[in-house]
């Protein structure tokens, strides 16, 4: 924890060559429903993954937590970005936290946890939500599967040895978080 009060943490990762491949690696964070604004530069304007990002271009885009989130008839993971260079959730204040890597990441930020989008067999048995879920991963590993088709390609996978760091930064009103991305 630096003095400004930013947060940095460093991960060396290694997986055992038995075990299966990672989904996701990364950090989730449960904020107060009131951290309802999304900023970010990276893929957009819509969701993205490893394997699934032709549709998208680099940019900095803002939207609410809610818009990010795709409305499936039957809830799932959805909402990713990828390739995102930083990312700021915001109060209706201004006020909010910024994350950075040193490369790009996988960002998330929705109403929902992962498990209760699995849990929920349909969008309208989603819970009243009273959070805000963020999620900045190393990586989220591709959508493909072979649940409907061939096996994801290795490619999309997360690699069983990595290392990253991540910073989370507090930000006012007053901060543009491209420029704060840049000033450490």
């Amino acid at each position: 924890i630096r003095p400004d009060g930013c947060i940095e943490n460093v991960s060396s990762v290694e997986v055992a060559e038995h075990a299966p491949s990672l989904p996701r690696f990364g950090l989730m964070l449960e904020l107060l429903p009131s951290f309802n604004s999304v900023e970010y530069y990276g893929l957009g304007p819509g969701e993205s993954y490893i394997d699934k990002c032709h549709a998208s271009y680099m940019g900095k885009f803002k939207s609410s937590v809610r818009n990010m989130m795709y409305d499936y008839i039957r809830p799932q993971e959805n909402g990713n970005r990828h390739n995102t260079i930083w990312a700021a959730v915001r109060t209706a204040t201004g006020d909010g936290l910024m994350f950075s890597f040193t490369n790009g990441f996988d960002f998330q930020a929705l109403p929902y946890t992962p498990d209760e989008m699995r849990d929920a067999k349909h969008s309208y048995e989603l819970p009243t939500s009273n959070k805000t879920v963020v999620c900045a991963d190393y990586l989220q590993r591709g959508v493909g599967s072979n649940a409907c088709g061939p096996a994801l390609d290795e490619k999309y996978a997360l690699a069983n040895k990595f290392t990253y760091k991540v910073t989370i930064q507090p930000i006012s009103k007053k901060d543009d978080p491209a420029v704060k991305c840049y000033e450490k």
